[in-house]
Formats: structure tokens, sequence, C-alpha cells
């Protein structure tokens, strides 16, 4: 805490504070220090009203607590379910988080502190850094939490931080000394129960984890999060050189723009990084955005294509969209400014096709040629070349983007099926399968770039010639 320097702030310091074991050393460990100014401590509780009459006694404890010590306390309580369901969050955990900083931030403003301290121990960290792990991360989830951070939630509160000064401290460690010195705790049973993750991962992954491979598991994890730490901050300082060239002029607070020329010049794990940097100049933080949709954007943008049109390629959370749009990757907040611009279809006359023809269709360029078939052997194994009995096919084919009401029978299918579950079944996400091109006939589907052909157009015995589709990569 003395390394912070907010020891010494002229502003008070709110303790977020739960009756358990941790937060309640933490306020007896600040209280009793010589260095803090006790008149300048707020205690803040939130009833999260999930646990009946455990919860009320748990704030009347804490009420108790601020009595006793002669400190200001502020108990509030709310509804996560309520609001949960109000706001679409598919994760109780992650609504009762999103009331409790809400809450602290609203005693902070109104006491006028500039920072809150909160209880988070060791195992804490680690619980977050597994859970990262699990649901797949980059090196910024492997820091999990930090002793000073940006305020979490909700974004953008750039006057108020977060402290956490017990990470290296593990729960035993409070436990014990609560027990030793005599001060009295509470048991949240909520901790116990299996419906959520971190409990899972406390009381069942951790426990198996530290039997039966490391013991010291939590403290792996921990040195982890500081080597990652450590690597990351030289990262940003290169970062910076990187961010500098590749926005343009026109980005502003909630709104990125990448020169798409100059964002591919620089190395893939920078790309990456830039994507995130973004997402955070926009939001705030970077907690919902997860590597899938990272994933999504930058396999999009590869260094042989061309990017002269307006298109959307992803959605991110908190309404983030993301576009090419001439020349440029934008990011911005949906406003109406960035709505996905209609894209007009190819066609191809397969009855004057004497010679091969190719076709550009929203920056890829297609190749279409028929060939004589005697039996010859083909090569199936490229993704973005398609062999079809060109005399099963009409003479007009379309290259446009797909439609919720479109329907083919896959190659091997026994029956049709509509094209948004056959990507659905693959776990292609909305965004990603919106600009999948289709090449359609007039009776239907025939390719999906770059997967399954329609049933229709497979090549059989009576074959004798070969309509060949290619997606050319320049």
């Amino acid at each position: 805490m003395l390394s912070t320097g907010y020891l010494n702030s002229e502003h008070p310091l709110v303790i977020a504070t739960s009756g358990g074991p941790d937060s309640t050393a933490l306020l007896n460990i600040l209280y009793s220090s010589p260095s803090v100014d006790a008149e300048k401590l707020v205690i803040a509780h939130l009833n999260h009203d999930f646990r009946g009459q455990e919860a009320e006694d748990d704030a009347k404890f804490v009420e108790n607590i601020g009595k006793q010590l002669g400190i200001t306390c502020v108990i509030g309580k709310a509804d996560p379910l309520t609001y949960q369901n109000e706001k679409k969050i598919s994760s109780f955990e992650q609504a009762a988080r999103e009331m409790r900083y809400s809450f602290l931030r609203d005693v902070a403003k109104e006491h006028d502190a500039s920072a809150v301290i909160l209880g988070h121990t060791l195992d804490d960290l680690a619980e977050t850094i597994m859970g990262h792990i699990l649901r797949g991360t980059g090196l910024q989830g492997l820091i999990g939490m930090e002793l000073c951070g940006k305020w979490p939630f909700p974004y953008g509160e750039s006057d108020l931080i977060v402290i956490r000064p017990m990470l290296e401290i593990s729960k035993a460690e409070t436990e014990y000394y609560c027990l030793e010195s005599g001060i009295d705790f509470r048991r949240d049973t909520g901790n116990y129960s299996h419906r959520f993750t971190r409990n899972r991962l406390r009381h069942s992954l951790f426990p198996d984890l530290e039997s039966n491979y490391n013991p010291k598991v939590k403290e792996s994890l921990v040195r982890l999060s500081k080597v990652v730490s450590e690597n990351l901050k030289f990262i940003d300082d290169a970062l910076e050189g990187f961010w500098d060239t590749v926005t343009a002029a026109e980005t502003s607070g909630s709104h990125v723009k990448f020169n798409i020329e100059q964002y591919l010049l620089a190395p893939l794990n920078i790309r990456r990084l830039l994507l995130r940097k973004a997402y955070e100049h926009i939001v705030g933080n970077t907690t919902k955005l997860q590597e899938n949709h990272v994933d999504l954007v930058v396999n999009q943008l590869v260094t042989e294509g061309k990017y002269f049109k307006k298109y959307q390629i992803a959605d991110w959370p908190n309404g983030i969209k993301v576009f090419c749009n001439l020349g440029f990757l934008e990011m911005s907040v949906s406003d109406g400014m960035n709505q996905t611009v209609a894209i007009t279809p190819v066609m191809i006359d397969l009855s004057m096709l004497n010679n091969p023809s190719e076709h550009y269709y929203q920056e890829s360029k297609y190749k279409f040629e028929i060939l004589n078939y005697t039996g010859q052997p083909i090569d199936f194994s490229d993704h973005n070349r398609v062999n079809l009995d060109a005399d099963k096919l009409p003479n007009k084919l379309l290259i446009r983007i797909m439609n919720d009401s479109d329907r083919f029978q896959p190659y091997g299918f026994p029956h049709e099926i509509r094209i948004v579950d056959y990507f659905s079944k693959r776990q292609v996400s909305k965004a990603a399968r919106e600009i999948v091109p289709i090449i359609v006939d007039e009776s239907g589907f025939v390719w999906a770039v770059g997967n399954r052909i329609n049933q229709m157009g497979a090549i059989d015995r009576s074959t004798k010639r070969l309509l060949i589709i290619s997606k050319v990569l320049e």
C-alpha cells in the first residue's frame, strides 16, 4: 500500500468489505497501521440479496464493525438476478460483479475517494488466471489482477482506481490472522455452491491439481502473472510505435481507424495486440474481448487481400462493429454510421465460358473454367477450389452473400438443410458466416466458398465436363 502512494493522499480510501476473513483482515490491518489515517477510511458493503437472512446478517455484521471502529460505513442492497435479466447477461457472477463495482464507484464518488481497496488474495489471483486459461486467453489474461489497476466497471472511470494489496497473501493466511488476533468474520455459504465457476475451480480443480500435479500450483500461476506483466510492459512500449504508424487521423475516443496496408506490415503478434488496444481505446478495458474475437478479424485480413470496399467483418462485445472500409480497418460503437454496405452480386454466364474467366467479388478474385473430363484423377484437398459437373448446372451462376433462407444438400448428406444450420453446427459465428460468399444457380445453392458443395453438382461416372471454380490467392 505504501508503494502506491495513496496512503498519503488527502482523499478518503474506500475499503470493500464483505465480512469474510480476507476483507475483514484487510480492514483491521489498515485501521491498525500508523501509516493510515483511520478518519479517511470508508467501509462499503453491498448486500446482493441472494442468500436471504444470511446476507442480511452479513450486512449487519459489517455495519457493526464500522460502529466499533468509528469508521464511516455505507451499506447498499441490489438484486443481481433482475439486473442480469434486464442487461441480458449470461453469467450471474458477471451481473453481480458489475453491480458490486457500480456500487463501489458510487460510494467512492460520494466521498471524493480516488481509490477503492479490495481484499483479493493470492488464491483469487490464481483462480482468475486459471479461469482465463480455460476460456482461452492471450497474454493480458495471464496477468489476472495487479496491485493497482484501472477501474473495471463501469468503463471509462479514469479518475478512480482499484488497489489490491493482498495478492501475495493466501486465504489461509488471512483466516489465520483473524483467528490469532481474535477478529470475528463471516463465512459466505455461496462460496461453496458449485453452481458458480469460480467455486468449482476453488473446491474441485485446484485441490486435484495440488494433490496430483503440483502442490504449489497457485504460486506458480502467480509467478507466471508477474513474468507476463513484466514482458507486457516492454511490449506495450513497442506497441505504441506501431499504433502511431497504423492509426489514421480520424481515430477518436469511440472510433479507431487503421490503415490496412500499414497494419499488415506489422508482425502477427503485434497485429493481434493492436486489435486489443483498439478495443480498449473504445471500451476502456478488454474484459469481454476474447481471443476468438481477435482471431475472427486477424484471419480475414491477409497480406494478399485487397480492401477497397466497405463491409462488416466482425461483431465484438459491447456493440463494437469491425469494418473494412476503402483500405481502412474501422472499429466503432454501432451508431448508424457504420452500416454494412450492400455488395452487388456477380453473375457468370457459363454458356459464354469458352475460355477461363476471372471475376472479383468482395476484394477476392474467382476463376471459372470448363474442361473436358475423361476420368482423370482430381485433387480435392484444396478448400479454395471445387470441381463440379458442368452439365448438371444451369448456365447462369451468381456470387453473393448468403441469406438465412438459403438451403442446400451438402455433399454426402441425404437431405436438404438450411445453410445457417450447417454453419452453426460447425461453430461458425454469425459475423463470420455473414461474409462467406456463396455461389448459387437459379434453383439454389452450389458452393459456400471454402466449404462444401451441393450434392446436385457432384461429379459421377456420367460426368463429361468439369466446371472448376477457384478462389485465387494473389
